[in-house]
């Protein structure tokens, strides 16, 4: 038999053709089965990195909601604070800036990445990419777990300084502090020459000259424990207070107050008067310091 020419190269034309199509889709398919592995891994990753940020999220939220906390505690202080000798005082308001701005997002300095591979990139290998991804991440959670436990302190320090200014708002009000009737000093505490014997005598307090029947009045807080008749003080009532403190009051006209009864400073407790050893109406007051009598001058400021 004799094979025409055109015949022969239309079969070698086929079989070359047929062999570059199958090598051209062989290679496609390899390339798309690693296009499948690569996608197959992105979405493994993507799914490990939305579990991660949902935690680091949770992480956040404790953050602001400690926050808040400090923000609360922090106006708790400055309210104890207000209108006392410490509203004054510098350093007291830790917060005071946070606490303006309110919950700020939390976030991380981007001159910590400068020079990494974006994580979009779609030209950059898989690994590249999650490397990338956990070294952001793990700066993220760190900057949140230092911020964690910052807040944390600084939240143990403002419960501290809480209860520091409530023991020492509690001393303040109790202390006994100034005069317990508007009037004239008209005898100190110590050596004086007695009316009555003209010898010099020790005065075991301060004598408040007063009009008759005007208030006397608590100089702190606490619990009346005496009212009645004193020798030598006449009318009389004693408080005690917390911190060791107890003040007399004499020569009263008329006591207001009963035994047990709870007094704030500024209270009326009795009256002005001149009974017991009295020239005049005036209040006899002394203070008392863990049973010790003290000059009453020095709880006048």
């Amino acid at each position: 038999m004799r094979v025409p020419m055109f015949l022969i190269v239309t079969v070698i034309l086929s079989v070359i053709g047929i062999t570059a199509l199958v090598v051209y889709f062989s290679v496609q398919y390899l390339h798309m089965r690693e296009n499948m592995a690569e996608l197959r891994a992105l979405r493994a990753i993507n799914k490990q990195q939305d579990l991660k940020l949902k935690s680091l999220e949770a992480d956040i939220q404790a953050l602001q909601d400690k926050m808040h906390e400090l923000m609360f505690l922090e106006k708790d202080v400055r309210g104890m604070l207000a209108g006392s000798e410490f509203s004054g005082r510098p350093g007291i308001a830790v917060f005071r800036e946070s606490s303006r701005g309110g919950g700020r997002d939390m976030h991380v300095d981007a001159r910590d990445f400068e020079g990494r591979r974006d994580l979009t990139d779609k030209h950059a290998p898989v690994r590249e990419r999650k490397k990338d991804w956990d070294s952001l991440y793990l700066a993220a959670k760190m900057t949140a777990e230092s911020l964690a436990v910052q807040m944390e302190d600084t939240k143990q320090g403002l419960s501290l300084l809480k209860k520091d200014v409530a023991e020492r708002k509690a001393y303040l009000a109790a202390r006994p502090w100034g005069l317990p009737t508007g009037g004239r000093i008209s005898s100190r505490y110590g050596y004086r020459k007695s009316p009555f014997t003209g010898r010099y005598e020790f005065h075991t307090g301060l004598d408040i000259a007063a009009p008759y029947g005007a208030a006397v009045v608590a100089t702190g807080h606490g619990k009346v424990i005496y009212t009645g008749y004193k020798s030598g003080y006449g009318r009389t009532v004693i408080i005690k207070h917390p911190y060791g403190f107890r003040t007399l009051y004499g020569h009263c006209s008329r006591i207001e107050v009963h035994i047990g009864q709870e007094v704030f400073r500024g209270d009326c407790i009795a009256r002005v008067g001149s009974t017991g050893t009295s020239t005049g109406p005036h209040v006899h007051y002394e203070v008392y310091l863990n049973g010790v009598r003290t000059d009453p001058s020095r709880y006048l400021n």
